[in-house]
């Protein structure tokens, strides 16, 4: 079963309001359903609402940052698909995300096809640990 748009939920949590609407107009046009949040609290708060199955999330906000909110997201559903946004280009921060579980590292401005290509991928891989989860041991 490939990930569709239709019935996808994504978080995007980012601290610029502007960032936040362009990836949400973005990722609605693409038919995907899309939740924002402005910091760490508030994308805790969705994810317990919404229960979305990836998120973009920005690594430099205010208070905790998103490497900080990356392993308390994953503590709550450890098959969300995160992918990180990131405007500075840091290597070491981009190998701490990556082993922490994110699924990808973009860095901003953020290309677009880039973007859907990452989301498409780390959503069909969360779909694969999930069907291997449900299969009878022993197959």
């Amino acid at each position: 079963m490939t990930a569709t748009p239709q019935g996808t939920t994504i978080l995007v949590v980012d601290d610029e309001d502007g960032i936040r609407q362009a990836l949400t107009r973005f990722l609605t046009r693409l038919g995907y359903q899309v939740q924002a949040a402005a910091n760490a609290k508030e994308a805790l708060d969705r994810q317990a609402e919404h229960h979305p199955q990836a998120m973009l999330c920005d690594i430099r906000m205010p208070e905790t940052s998103g490497v900080e909110l990356l392993p308390k997201m994953l503590a709550q559903d450890p098959d969300l698909a995160i992918i990180m946004l990131t405007a500075i280009d840091e290597p070491r921060t981009a190998i701490e995300c990556l082993k922490l579980g994110a699924a990808d590292y973009l860095i901003k401005p953020v290309d677009l096809d880039e973007l859907e290509f990452s989301l498409q991928h780390a959503l069909r891989q969360r779909q694969l640990g999930m069907d291997r989860c449900e299969l009878p041991q022993g197959l």
